[in-house]
C-alpha cells in the first residue's frame, strides 16, 4: 500500500491501536514485534521472534493489518486449543491465518520451515499439524486483512457502521 499499514488511521485510532485494544480488553499482555530475529521471511519471522523472546508457554499472534478482530473472539480461540496441540490457526474460507496461537515448543519446527524457505502460514499449519478454529460466515468480516486501498475503505465502512466498537 506504499506506507506502514499499522499506522493507517481508522476513525480516531490506527490499525495497530485497534488490534492492541482488542488484546488488552481480554487482559492479555501485548508486545509488538517490530524487528524479526530471522528476516526477511514474512509472518513466520514475527512468529519465530515472538516465540523465541517470550517467557510464556504459548503466544497468541494477531496481525496489525486485521483491525476488525473483536476482543470476544480471542478467548474463544484460546479455549479451543487442546493440551497437546502445538498450534491453532483461525480458518476463514478454507485458508488458515491470523489470529493464531502457538506453543513455544514449536519453535524448532518454525525455524526448520524458515530455513527450508517454506514461509507460508498454510505450510506451517500443516507442518505443526495445527488445529483449526472456524470462523462462522456471519463473522468473516472480522478477519478482513487490509492489503489494498479497497480493503482499507471496506474496513473504514465497517468500523463506521458501529458494529466494531
Amino acid at each position: 500500500m506504499g506506507t506502514n499499514k499499522a499506522l493507517l488511521r481508522l476513525g480516531s485510532t490506527s490499525m495497530i491501536e485497534n488490534v492492541v485494544a482488542a488484546a488488552e480488553k481480554c487482559g492479555l499482555p501485548v508486545r509488538i514485534i517490530a524487528r524479526d530475529l530471522r528476516a526477511p521471511c514474512g509472518a513466520l519471522g514475527g512468529i519465530y521472534t515472538g516465540l523465541r523472546t517470550s517467557g510464556c508457554d504459548a503466544v497468541l499472534f494477531l496481525a496489525c493489518d486485521m483491525p476488525l478482530v473483536p476482543a470476544e473472539f480471542l478467548p474463544v480461540l484460546m479455549r479451543t486449543m487442546k493440551r497437546k496441540q502445538s498450534a491453532i490457526f483461525t480458518n476463514s474460507r478454507g485458508a488458515v491465518g491470523f489470529p493464531l496461537l502457538i506453543r513455544k515448543w514449536a519453535c524448532a519446527e518454525i525455524l526448520q520451515s524458515i530455513t527450508s524457505n517454506h514461509l507460508s502460514l498454510q505450510w506451517l499449519a500443516r507442518l505443526l499439524n495445527a488445529g483449526s478454529f472456524h470462523c462462522s460466515a456471519n463473522r468473516q468480516i472480522c478477519l478482513l486483512n487490509v492489503n489494498t486501498k479497497e480493503d482499507f475503505q471496506c474496513a473504514q465502512q465497517h468500523l463506521a457502521s458501529g458494529l466494531f466498537q
